[in-house]
């Protein structure tokens, strides 16, 4: 009898720690899909790859015996093309989902492919080869690595509705450089049950001087941190925060702005000024810029650090 009471108590903290929660992230270096977000859409049981303001995101749950469920509780499965996506209306439940390496497999591989959608404006997540499709990692955003961004009520601001170009911010002391020399990485939001739960940060040609959270438009953002505390994209140039409106993107072409210089990693967050605090603010419709200033109708987020290297 103490054998049988003790093996159901062992099993059934088994069952209980089997299942894991976490967010999904693309991995795909040079690709618009570096740091991308796994989305889905109201009215849609697909799951798309990409970021897009007004989308359905969050944490996946994998299941002790293979299945893998979405932020909506609901069952994610295959359909005959290899698209994954809420199971029922020709999508199967599948028991082949598994993490190997910190990464998302399937059928014990990593086998996903970002495959354009029937109107060629998205992209849907699939198992199989397709035409014109990019093949992605799906790194493993634990989510007990992540803590939620304290944020309160914002005072009456200025709303982010207009672009401005303004001088470098006043700089707290530098802090420590990365241990080393350079770290290279990516980052994705985290706010979670919002829309900006795992969105990309992005260039968007038109006003590189302001990064947008999510969207469409332009291209995901890499960073790498200087040893003077300073940032740089992927394509060399530094990062700014306007003094004035907190706003976050690329100094001037012109060299007239200097990048800011007190940037860090701690706990796995992009930090400024030693605080993880960042905001999405309003800019337009369904637009979003980055900036470190609470305001009007502003969301606060955290930049969660990806696939981090230093040298």
């Amino acid at each position: 009898m103490q054998f049988s009471t003790t093996f159901s108590l062992m099993t059934m903290v088994a069952i209980a720690t089997a299942a894991k929660s976490f967010g999904l992230v693309t991995i795909h270096s040079g690709s618009m899909f570096q740091y991308s977000g796994i989305i889905g859409h109201d009215n849609d049981p697909l799951l798309y790859v990409g970021s897009s303001n007004g989308a359905k995101t969050g944490n996946f749950v994998l299941n002790d015996d293979g299945t893998l469920s979405d932020w909506n509780n609901k069952k994610i499965g295959i359909n005959s093309a290899g698209v994954a996506g809420e199971v029922g209306n020709g999508i199967s439940e599948s028991k082949d989902f598994g993490v190997s390496d910190g990464h998302l497999t399937f059928g014990g591989k990593e086998i996903f492919v970002a495959c354009p959608s029937e109107d060629q404006k998205s992209y849907v997540l699939s198992v199989k080869q397709c035409d014109k499709g990019t093949g992605v990692s799906l790194k493993v955003m634990d989510s007990t690595d992540v803590k939620p961004t304290k944020t309160s009520t914002p005072p009456p601001a200025t709303t982010h509705t207009t672009i401005t170009t303004k001088g470098p911010a006043q700089e707290a002391p530098t802090p420590a450089a990365p241990v080393g020399g350079e770290c290279h990485f990516g980052v994705v939001t985290i706010r979670s049950g919002s829309e900006f739960q795992y969105q990309a940060i992005k260039k968007v040609d038109s006003h590189p001087h302001v990064f947008s959270v999510g969207g469409s438009e332009g291209s995901d953002i890499s960073f790498t941190l200087l040893k003077d505390g300073s940032l740089k994209d992927q394509t060399g140039r530094g990062v700014n925060v306007d003094a004035s409106t907190g706003e976050v993107g690329n100094v001037d072409p012109w060299g007239q702005e200097q990048p800011s210089k007190t940037f860090s990693v701690k706990d796995g967050h992009l930090v400024f000024n030693d605080k993880d605090g960042f905001y999405a603010c309003p800019s337009g419709d369904n637009k979003f810029s980055l900036s470190v200033k609470e305001c009007t109708g502003g969301t606060g987020i955290a930049l969660h650090v990806v696939d981090e290297k230093c040298t």
